[in-house]
């Protein structure tokens, strides 16, 4: 019994540490064609953390290579984007919406 409670809790602490990933902030802005950008919603669906842009589309989020970003706006097409080796290295993406 003592053995399988061992493994039990290896097994728990080995769980818990390889889901604590690395993650880089990077600073995204938002490029459209009209002027409201503020309150543009990122969504990070593999952390299940968020962000909102600013006036100025501006927004900043935490990443890891091969994480999607899901971006949301009103009146614009909903566009998913992997962030990729450039972004992490640069710290930087601009994403271009396109109206719906």
């Amino acid at each position: 019994m003592k053995l399988i409670l061992s493994i039990f809790l290896g097994l728990i602490s080995l769980a818990s540490v390889a889901q604590d990933i690395n993650r880089e902030n990077v600073i995204g802005k938002i490029i459209v064609e009209g002027s409201d950008l503020e309150g543009i919603t990122i969504y990070n669906s593999s952390s299940k953390k968020g962000a909102v842009t600013n006036k100025h589309g501006e927004f900043m989020i935490g990443v890891a290579l091969n994480d999607v970003l899901e971006i949301r706006a009103l009146a614009y097409q909903n566009i998913d984007v992997r962030v990729n080796k450039s972004v992490l290295e640069s710290k930087k993406m601009s994403v271009f919406l396109t109206p719906s």
